[in-house]
């Protein structure tokens, strides 16, 4: 982007005073236009802290806060005022961040006005919070189950799918997720069963729009192909007669439709006389291609009016009344159902007292909007608070999103700044509703007036891509993109403008087509990636040039240069595996099928049979292994042996057979399993996979293997998910195996990709959702004719946020299908059909978009040919426009796009490329014949005498490399920072000098440098039960807070604790779990008193850190120089003339019968830590400590050590 703004970047920077909406175009720069408004802003005395800035996702907050940090830094250069300074320090606490970050900053500050408590916890885990929906839904319908409710169990019934009732639960988890995304809800709710009201509904009227929509362009469709194809040979006379006689029965149907009052069985009625008589080709017939594309028309045509009728005119009207009436019945019970799972739900968040992100905007909103004064005096907070709201990607918001920063904004002056592209919203799966945005759109003027004062800015420039890629992509959307399908009418106003005009003239733009014909080039081995790799390649020989704006000039074309972009992940991997085989590297931004790659696999096999050795298949998946190497045959002698016990039996047998080989692997194998087993049982589970991959040397081989950094960084994911999944305050390993089998279900991968450093020299591999905001000099749009994923499309009840809940009945009807749809059904089908296609078209945009030089799309097209003349017949030369119910049929981008390219001119053959377009908008070629051996691979040369010496000298130098041990290797598995917690036991002697000489190295290996904090139990699964653990640490919370000149006051423990409740220090139920007899016995010691005596000198949790030769923590550690930060937390110490007593709290349990064992036991286990605590002191404090005390509160005895 050139230093000078356009003026339309101009006004959205300069004007204030109004609500605006900013419409950028990709590439149009609305992020720097941000950024530059805010600093404008700033400059003109706004403080950072008076906006809130906001936007949808973690990354881009933290980017959007980067570049407005950068831009502060860049003004204060020309302009170094402390008023500026100031703001550059504010910007790190400025509200720029999430909507849910700024929910949470709502809640936490005005929690009280809807009694929310504060100290909830937060669930962020996608999985667990699927688990807890599920788990809440099967209360709720084990309990209509038992209250035997007729109606409940026919809904049910009607519900379910063939095999499982996995239709019912993803049925109400869905309609969850669409009502709480509302700030009107319960009123949604409300309104689904009346849609099954024929009567008072505007259900009929919508049956008949669409049937009137959707005949008229049948009727078109047909008009043009009588017209440029039938009537123009002689020979198609009966064709010619066959069309217009349904032309004719047509339009009878379609006055019907356009009558006032309607009768729906009798457009029924002539409906069914919407036929087509057998199309026979005439021998005489010269053009055999024209007439097999009519007759692919004509059943495309009958196809449709099938749907049609089946969907909107199946039954009588009496029928379909009776039809309805059930249908009502089922959908009531179903609201009623959802509302007890709202409900349920919600308590059952309650009692763990945690929150999703859903909460976050239903409390925030309740906290804003509520008609009582607290609400009023939270909403006025901010909207005296921000003098603008900014929104960025507004066309990813929702109406409940909406409605929460209308709240914050100012009620009589317009100060909201709304940017983004509706034709970019591709987020629909996250509820994201783009018509928000439109409406805006559509009523916004850019020439705001005291009627209409609110402004709309379009940002048309594209600084992003050369000429020609915004041409195709202008003259492609034209055609496609309308407000009834894509969301917005792509006419000259949303046309992209090309503002790059650094691009030279002499560098290649134009877009390119390379087409594959899996079903007529059958034998063929032809396939995407080879025709990508295959462009790649001529790309580099050619000497591809491109324009780097940061040069200023052209250069060779590098593989960074290069993204390649895909509709999904599912095939990413075997891609990778593909381009690697050939050598041409690839950086995965994201794959699937994560839970699929080796080593992911042989480590979930390996971990379920540590939890239990019995399971066959993962046992021989481990063996088979590269860990173990077991063959086919070793396999083979193992289960001869054994024929009627499981493998694990097998193996125990076998350990004694004569094969003396293979019984030391098997038994080699049994031992390492055997100490995983009893590892486990002592150590984390976090731990454990990590001594999997140190003691196996798994994480090094797989490093070792093609793609080695990915495979390591996948088998890290799985580390860190397990030591997040025990922060959580999970341990059990089956659990943790169960916890990877859902998130396979839910298609919820773990991957995390390689660094990015690694990937500067690759080509960039990712989906067209993960390239968003991204932009690459060269860009391949992969998957072009692959079919789209229409699953939510076919199931036998449809939600839709428009139409509602269309549902259909089994059984209910005599003599018809054991399936009918309603006619609820079938409007929320066309709707939701036509919502998820649009999204696909923007999907599209986005794809093309990504492209600054070089855009080349790739398709498998089945039947290319006839494909090309059938585009065609779909396309209204008139109107220019590709028909509207064709689009909403898409199957794949090339359905879309394919009747824009007017393909039927020659497509030149691969792969010879020529220098000169054959059209002004693009290039097209078509991959026939096998081009494996025009793919060069990485081939060796032949072996000299010079490079025989090198290689010997290479085997040296290997053998000593793998041959030399790490002076240090004890220090990479443990941390240089430890807690006397961890390390207590290392000082149970009291003389530190006179340290025993047992080695404690496998007590701290729990320590390695990987692990993440972990939580004794989390606080969101905190119930009215609460642990040892937390029990005593509120006992010291209390303890901690005590006013040692107070101890005398009546009633005084029971009073401090209720000031602790008021103060929201301690949970109202963690307080009734503190023994406060514990408390008062203890404060009537002569050592209480002496501490109220002493308390000017009292010292309470004083944390400290201090270095302690490592060998003194580890006898065999090989570095005897290095040293050990050692960190902890004092409960308390007094200074007293004759020198410092120190004492700590322990709410350890005593056994009456048992005490003085007890209390050895407690001594013994706490020494180490009072004698760690005693050298810190004496560290920094000018007396010796003279006294170390034990107060065990269970027993209110005080224990000297």
């Amino acid at each position: 982007m050139t230093s000078q703004f356009t003026p339309e970047q101009t006004k959205a920077i300069y004007n204030h005073n109004h609500d605006i909406l900013v419409s950028a175009s990709a590439g149009s720069g609305k992020t720097t236009v941000l950024i530059k408004r805010v600093i404008e802003m700033i400059l003109a005395d706004t403080s950072v802290k008076e906006l809130l800035i906001v936007t949808f996702t973690e990354a881009a907050a933290n980017e959007m806060k980067q570049r407005l940090i950068s831009a502060i830094k860049d003004e204060l250069k020309v302009n170094p005022t402390p008023e500026l300074k100031e703001q550059l320090l504010l910007c790190e606490d400025a509200n720029i961040s999430t909507l849910h970050a700024f929910c949470l900053q709502v809640i936490k500050r005005f929690h009280y006005v809807i009694d929310q408590d504060r100290s909830f916890s937060l669930l962020t885990d996608d999985v667990q919070q699927q688990l807890l929906k599920e788990q809440t839904f099967d209360s709720v319908k084990n309990h209509y189950f038992k209250t035997n409710d007729t109606v409940f169990r026919q809904m049910y019934q009607n519900f379910m799918g063939d095999k499982n009732d996995d239709a019912v639960v993803s049925l109400f988890l869905s309609l969850y997720e669409t009502v709480v995304s509302r700030p009107d809800g319960q009123a949604f709710l409300d309104e689904l069963p009346k849609a099954y009201d024929l009567e008072n509904s505007q259900t009929l009227a919508k049956v008949y729009a669409e049937l009137t929509l959707q005949l008229q362009t049948i009727h078109q469709r047909l008009t043009r192909v009588l017209e440029n194809e039938v009537s123009k040979d002689a020979s198609l006379d009966k064709v010619e007669q066959t069309i217009t006689q349904y032309l004719e029965n047509s339009q009878q149907v379609l006055e019907l439709l356009a009558q006032e009052i309607k009768d729906y069985n009798q457009i029924r009625t002539a409906f069914q006389s919407l036929t087509f008589k057998a199309l026979r080709k005439p021998k005489e017939l010269e053009d055999s291609q024209a007439f097999e594309t009519i007759k692919l028309v004509v059943a495309g045509t009958k196809k449709q009016l099938k749907q049609l009728f089946e969907r909107y005119l199946l039954l009588p009207y009496e029928e379909q009344q009776t039809l309805m009436q059930t249908s009502r019945y089922y959908v009531e019970k179903a609201v009623e159902v959802e509302r007890r799972f709202m409900k349920t739900y919600k308590q059952l968040k309650e009692e763990q007292n945690v929150l999703d992100f859903n909460d976050l905007e239903q409390l925030t909103y309740q906290i804003l909007t509520q008609d009582t004064e607290l609400s009023k005096m939270a909403r006025s907070f901010y909207q005296n608070q921000f003098k603008e709201v900014l929104i960025d990607e507004y066309q990813d918001i929702n109406a409940l999103q909406e409605a929460i920063l209308a709240a914050v904004a100012k009620p009589d002056e317009g100060n909201r700044f709304m940017v983004g592209d509706i034709k970019q919203s591709i987020y629909g799966f996250r509820q994201a509703d783009p018509s928000l945005f439109l409406n805006k759109y559509l009523t916004f003027t850019e020439n705001p007036s005291l009627s209409n004062p609110n402004e709309r800015i379009v940002l048309a420039d594209n600084f992003r891509s050369n000429n020609p890629i915004i041409q195709f992509i202008n003259s492609s959307f034209e055609k496609m993109m309308k407000q009834s399908f894509g969301g917005v009418d792509y006419d000259k106003q949303a046309h992209m403008k090309f503002g790059a005009k650094s691009y030279p003239q002499t560098v290649d733009s134009t877009p390119e087509f390379l087409f594959m014909d899996s079903e007529t080039n059958k034998n063929s081995d032809v396939s995407e990636e080879k025709m990508v790799m295959h462009r790649i390649q001529q790309l580099f020989e050619t000497d591809y040039q491109v324009f780097d704006a940061k040069l200023n000039q052209t250069r060779p074309i590098t593989y960074q240069d290069i993204a390649i972009l895909t509709p999904t992940r599912a095939n990413n991997l075997s891609i990778l595996q593909m381009f690697t085989e050939h050598g041409m590297p690839l950086y995965v931004n994201d794959a699937k099928n994560y839970f699929q790659t080796m080593e992911l696999t042989v480590m979930l096999s390996y971990l379920t049979i540590i939890d239990n050795c019995h399971h066959d298949i993962e046992l021989v998946s481990v063996l088979r292994s590269p860990l173990y190497q077991f063959d086919e045959n070793d396999l083979a002698k193992i289960r001869i042996q054994s024929r009627d016990t499981d493998f694990y039996d097998a193996l125990l047998t076998y350990q004694t057979s004569e094969d003396e080989i293979l019984a030391q692997k098997v038994t080699q194998f049994l031992q390492d399993l055997h100490y995983y087993q009893d590892y486990v049982t002592q150590h984390r589970l976090s731990e454990l996979i990590w001594e999997i991959y140190q003691r196996s040397g798994f994480l090094g081989f797989v490093s070792g293997m093609q793609n080695g950094p990915q495979r390591r960084a996948n088998l890290q994911a799985l580390y860190e998910r397990a030591a997040s999944y025990e922060s959580a305050g999970f341990k059990n390993l089956y659990q943790f195996l169960k916890l990877m089998t859902k998130m396979k279900s839910y298609d919820k991968d773990l991957a995390q990709p390689i660094l990015a450093e690694q990937a500067q020299d690759a080509i960039q591999l990712m989906t067209i959702h993960g390239s968003k905001g991204l932009e690459f000099p060269v860009v391949f749009v992969m998957g072009m004719g692959k079919t789209f994923s229409l699953q939510d499309l076919k199931q036998a009840n449809v939600l839709n946020k428009d139409v509602g809940l269309g549902i259909a009945l089994k059984g209910v009807l005599q003599n018809h299908h054991s399936q009918v749809d309603t006619l609820v059904k079938g409007l929320a089908l066309d709707a939701e059909q036509t919502e998820l296609l649009s999204e696909y078209l923007r999907v599209l945009y986005v794809a093309l978009s990504r492209a600054k030089q070089k855009l080349i799309m790739t398709a498998n097209v089945k039947k290319l040919e006839q494909k090309i003349e059938l585009w065609d017949t779909y396309y209204d030369e008139a109107a220019q426009q590709v028909e509207l119910t064709y689009l909403r049929e898409g199957q794949s981008f090339m359905h879309f796009l394919g009747p824009t390219l007017s393909l039927s001119q020659k497509i030149l053959n691969a792969p010879h490329f020529q220098s000169q377009p054959i059209s002004s908008r693009y290039e097209a070629y078509f991959y026939q014949n096998d081009i494996t051996d025009s793919l060069k691979t990485l081939e060796q040369e032949p072996i000299t005498q010079s490079q025989k010496i090198s290689s010997r000298l290479l085997e040296q130098t290997l053998d000593r490399l793998y041959s030399n041990t790490y002076p240090f290797a004890s220090s990479v598995k443990t941390t240089a920072y430890q807690a006397v917690s961890e390390i207590k036991d290392r000082f149970s002697d009291p003389n530190l000098k006179e340290l025993g000489a047992t080695s404690h190295y496998q007590e701290l290996n729990a320590s390695n440098r990987y692990l993440q904090p972990i939580t004794a139990r989390p606080d969101f699964l905190t119930t009215s039960s609460y642990s040892a653990a937390q029990i005593g640490s509120a006992t010291h919370l209390v303890m901690q807070q005590v006013d040692f000149s107070r101890i005398d006051e009546p009633d005084y423990p029971k009073n401090l604790l209720q000031e602790l409740i008021d103060n929201d220090l301690i949970e109202k139920d963690l307080a009734k779990q503190v023994n406060l007899s514990y408390i008062e016995s203890f404060l009537t010691t002569e050592f209480a008193h002496n501490i109220a005596h002493h308390q000017e000198t009292l010292e309470r949790e004083v944390s400290f850190s201090s270095l302690i030769s490592a060998k003194t923590l580890f006898d065999d550690f090989t570095d005897r120089d290095a040293q050990i930060l050692v960190h902890g937390t004092i409960d308390g110490y007094i200074q007293t003339s004759a020198g410092i007593i120190l004492f700590d709290y322990k709410t350890d349990y005593i056994n009456p019968g048992q005490k003085a064992r007890d209390i050895a036991k407690i001594v013994s286990k706490y020494r180490g830590q009072l004698h760690l605590y005693t050298q810190a002191i004496e560290s920094f404090a000018e007396q010796k400590v003279t006294k170390r005390l034990l107060i065990l509160l269970s027993i209110n005895e005080i224990v000297e050590v």
